[in-house]
């Protein structure tokens, strides 16, 4: 059996995994709000939660989320991303007509959230091609 180099076996194991990239194709649509705790910053700076509209392969629209901060002179400085993200539990009644809670575990940074609509296929809801 031949030997396998690492991009065919990750390339592989994303084949099994189902995994793809969310955000492989465009970011846009940002939005910010202040950060809930704002506490041990210096004065004149805030940190902010990012919400960005993701489109991955496939076309699909996710929901991801990044945080930062501004200083006084208004630089802006984005939080490295992670390397990998975590999938919202859909929980509710009416699932397949959108009625829902996305519910993340405890202790997940924010730029590990993702909501992604290929979830709804989990809940009865057609994915778009």
């Amino acid at each position: 059996m031949p030997v396998l180099d690492v991009a065919r076996q990750l390339l592989i194991g994303a084949y099994f995994s189902r995994e793809y990239s969310f955000e492989a194709a465009a970011l846009f649509n940002p939005s910010t709000v202040p950060y809930p705790n704002q506490g041990g910053l210096a004065d004149g700076k805030a940190h902010f939660v990012l919400s960005l509209r993701a489109t991955g392969e496939r076309h699909i629209s996710s929901i991801c989320f990044r945080s930062g901060g501004v200083d006084p002179t208004g630089e802006v400085r984005l939080d490295p991303p992670v390397q990998r993200a975590t999938m919202a539990e859909l929980n509710g009644t009416g699932l397949a007509e959108g009625n829902y809670d996305a519910v993340f575990a405890l202790g997940t940074s924010l730029a590990e959230r993702v909501y992604d609509q290929a979830q709804d296929s989990q809940v009865g809801q057609e994915t778009p091609a």
